[in-house]
């Protein structure tokens, strides 16, 4: 017998208990198991060995075993607080989760200041989404005893869940502090400063457990996320690679190499990793379960419309979980006006702010009052200025949790909740899943089903949300009678557009643009668009500056397909107004394929530009059809993608149909519908009074067409 593992019967039993301890605490599992069967055989009926062998054995990852163990010590002794406790940590391993619960409330009620319960309720509570009952526990953990690190990263990511992430900060840190060694404390700390927007402290944060634990494959993930956001796209791409690699299936690898890529232009294998994507989404669909992706993704990935809202199903799911809904008050509902409220975080200088700028100027005030929640940064841009100075309303939300924006909304007695974020970036879905209005709707800034239960419509129109395909969307329709998209581009006037050369085109000959975000942009569609190009002598395409790394992959992928890179000019980004007035220079917009142009199909339209798509296949692939079926110019619609490419060409070569597009557009501009802002609005308020109608009525939502 070793001098490390006294005999039990060379010394009490209670000195080999206590020395047993000693050696679990510092995590010597082997030592503390083998002293405690050795005790057990000196003393077979010992309590407390009992319960310390089955949380050895439950540590070690065999709960069956550590059941019976402190079952029998519990049947010994069933009025101790810490039997009751490790055998609710057990049954919840064991998939038992309501019965660790109802142990873990008994140890509570045992010994009321054993704190350890109360941490370990709060994990449990947390697990069946109950995140307002387990804040309690942690807090009451904490103050029992206040360094306890457990319990307080049990809190911090408490609170992280409601979306109180700076309420879940400190809680966080202290844990980081309390214990450096804990991996999983130092990346709950980096992905919480990540989300806040501190980018450099959590790519440091995340180098450094790279460092020590290059396999985990979620710290790579999260600092490649970080290096894009720091305009680091080739940090990130090679850093997303490596985790590609490593876990090829990993959702969130794939998820963030394709966007990174998409962004950059960087085609290397990008079919390859759309595939593992789409595979991914596919697969996990077909098992019944939710893709562990983002919505926003998924717009431009070779997928359906339905397998959209499916992914979407799932991210909206998720964020409801645990959480009280409904919230909203009967008795802050009656009378007055119909309030309507707006939820944004794009009040700012942003295409959606662009949009937006006249809808609540143009709201009628007799009809209806409005509130606009805007969880946007100040940014002190004229957008922002404009729109918080014509809404009746305005409620600063930036960074106030999730929970006290719904319960505003629900105190403020909004009758009609429209959320303009839908699963893009900065979202507030945990506002809507609160339910905090009776009815909600997706509008404007997700072109897509949000797949959420507890919204009740999606705004589209005959083009974006046809009929016969109801069942691509969650949400009922309500479909506006021309365009769904609300623009104020009459408010913009177009000066004297600036020479070529000044923004660095030919004097002569064909300018075809696209001034798309660079994600729009797949092999694809640049195929076509050099084949226009090379069978069009003398033509340029102008495209947007996007990412540092985009101008040098185009032009590389350009020479490879025949063309020469210089033949593809970078415009540089410019405010709205001047943007607008310099984009009367080009000839013919081209459009992108599974994600169109949205804002700036209509910027195009309204500086003169002929727009040219073809029909697309869900929402976001039908929005430039739209906006010209809307400015009553469906010439600019072609069947397909190939017979895009041969319009575009017949475009650059014939002159005389060139100009007799461009006078069409120019002709039809001022009196188009599509330009028609105070048409747009009455036709949102015939819907949203509708829409509460039906509600207030006892009615469940059905599909609205808004009369023309």
């Amino acid at each position: 017998m070793s001098s490390a593992n006294p005999v039990p019967q060379q010394i009490p039993l209670e000195t080999a208990l206590q020395h047993a301890i000693a050696r679990h605490r510092t995590g010597a599992l082997d030592e503390a198991e083998d002293l405690y069967r050795r005790i057990l055989e000196a003393a077979p009926g010992h309590g407390d060995a009992l319960h310390l062998l089955g949380a050895v054995l439950y540590q070690r990852g065999r709960p069956a075993d550590a059941l019976p163990l402190v079952e029998e010590a519990m049947a010994r002794n069933p009025n101790q607080s810490y039997y009751h406790n490790t055998r609710g940590q057990i049954l919840r391993g064991l998939g038992r989760g309501a019965e660790g619960v109802a142990d873990l409330e008994t140890a509570m009620r045992l010994m009321p200041q054993n704190a350890e319960a109360h941490s370990n309720l709060g994990e449990a509570l947390m697990l069946e989404g109950r995140f307002g009952d387990a804040e309690a526990a942690y807090r009451r953990a904490l103050t029992l005893r206040p360094v306890f690190p457990l319990a307080a990263a049990g809190l911090g990511m408490c609170l992280r869940r409601q979306g109180d992430l700076g309420g879940a900060l400190p809680w966080l840190q202290l844990a980081a502090v309390l214990q450096p060694e804990r991996v999983d404390f130092a990346l709950n700390l980096a992905s919480t400063f990540h989300a806040l927007g501190h980018l450099d402290l959590a790519a440091a944060r995340y180098e450094q457990i790279l460092q020590t634990h290059p396999q985990i494959s979620d710290v790579a993930v999260n600092l490649a996320s970080c290096q894009a956001l720091m305009d680091r796209r080739e940090d990130a791409i090679r850093t997303y690679r490596e985790a590609w690699r490593r876990t090829p299936r990993h959702p969130q690898v794939l998820d963030g190499l394709y966007e990174a890529m998409r962004q950059a232009c960087d085609w290397q294998d990008v079919e390859a990793v759309e595939a593992d994507f789409v595979g991914y989404v596919r697969d996990a669909l077909a098992a019944g379960q939710a893709p562990q992706v983002r919505g926003f993704t998924v717009l431009y990935a070779s997928l359906s419309a339905r397998e959209q809202r499916a992914v979407n199903a799932g991210i909206s799911a998720g964020a409801a979980l645990g959480l009280p809904s409904p919230i909203w008050r009967a008795e802050n509902l009656n009378g007055g006006r119909l309030r309507v409220g707006y939820l944004s975080a794009d009040v700012k200088e942003h295409p959606t702010a662009h949009l937006l700028r006249d809808l609540f100027r143009l709201h009628d005030r007799e009809r209806v009052e409005v509130f606009l929640y805007s969880t946007a940064a100040e940014d002190f841009s004229p957008h922002r200025q404009i729109i918080q100075s014509s809404v009746e309303h305005f409620v600063e939300c930036f960074r106030l949790p999730d929970k006290e924006i719904a319960e505003r909304i629900a105190a403020d007695g909004i009758q009609v909740l429209v959320d303009l974020m839908g699963h893009t970036r900065d979202n507030r879905i945990g506002v809507l899943a609160r339910r905090p209005a009776p009815v909600q709707i997706n509008y404007l800034g997700y072109p897509g089903s949000s797949g959420a239960e507890y919204v009740d419509y999606l705004i589209g129109d005959a083009v974006v949300t046809p009929q016969g395909e109801e069942d691509a969307f969650s949400e009922r329709l309500l479909r506006l009678p021309h365009c769904y998209q609300i623009n104020s581009h009459r408010e913009v006037a177009l000066g004297a557009p600036p020479s070529r050369s000044a923004e660095g085109l030919p004097e002569q000959g064909m300018v075809f643009c696209s001034m798309n975000n660079s994600y729009k942009i797949d092999p694809y569609i640049f195929d076509r668009w050099c084949r226009v190009l090379r069978e069009t002598p003398g033509s340029v395409l102008w495209l947007l500056q996007s990412t540092r790394e985009m101008q040098a992959n185009l032009q590389r992928e350009a020479e490879a397909r025949g063309v020469e890179g210089q033949r593809l000019v970078f415009a540089r980004r410019l405010p709205r107004e001047a943007h607008l007035t310099r984009l009367q220079l080009a000839d013919l917009f081209l459009d992108t394929r599974l994600y169109n142009a949205h804002t700036t199909a209509t910027d195009a339209l309204w500086a003169g530009v002929p727009v040219l798509t073809a029909r697309g296949d869900t929402f976001a692939g039908r929005v430039a059809e739209s906006a010209l079926r809307a400015l009553g110019f469906p010439e600019g619609v072609t069947a397909d993608w190939d017979a895009y490419a041969e319009m575009a060409l017949r475009l650059g070569q014939d002159a005389g149909l060139r100009r007799s597009w461009q006078e069409r557009v120019r002709g039809l501009r001022d009196g188009a519908a599509l330009f028609d802002t105070t048409t747009t609005v009455r036709a949102l308020e015939w819907g949203y009074e509708r829409a509460w109608s039906r509600y207030s009525g006892g009615l469940p939502a059905e599909d609205l067409n808004v009369p023309a």
